[in-house]
């Protein structure tokens, strides 16, 4: 079996997590899921019409919500501190804000 990443969370999705406290159930499922493997179901992020998300996933909670996260072994990050199984969860929110932040 695969060893599970290990998680970080930024201010920022900490922050976002307090606004959708009725989905709390939800996005510890979402987070649970990407920490076991990341790859399965995430859409790689591109340079899109508000900002450069080059390097980021993201993952559905539900219709409207998106969890943005980073992959240490798939880009670097001053925060990996030079861990491969390390995932960064950058921020949550509606679609459009949750990409409109790097």
């Amino acid at each position: 079996m695969t060893r599970a990443y290990e998680g970080f969370f930024t201010d920022d999705f900490k922050n976002g997590l307090g606004h959708f406290s009725s989905l709390k159930k939800q996005i510890r499922k979402k987070v649970d899921a990407i920490l076991l493997d990341p790859y399965y179901n995430t859409e790689p992020l591109g340079k899109g019409r508000w900002a450069d998300l080059r390097g980021l996933r993201s993952k559905r909670v539900n219709r409207n919500i998106r969890i943005v996260f980073l992959i240490c072994e798939e880009t670097p990050h001053p925060d990996c501190a030079k861990e491969e199984q390390r995932i960064l969860f950058l921020t949550i929110g509606p679609h459009d804000k949750a990409y409109k932040k790097p």
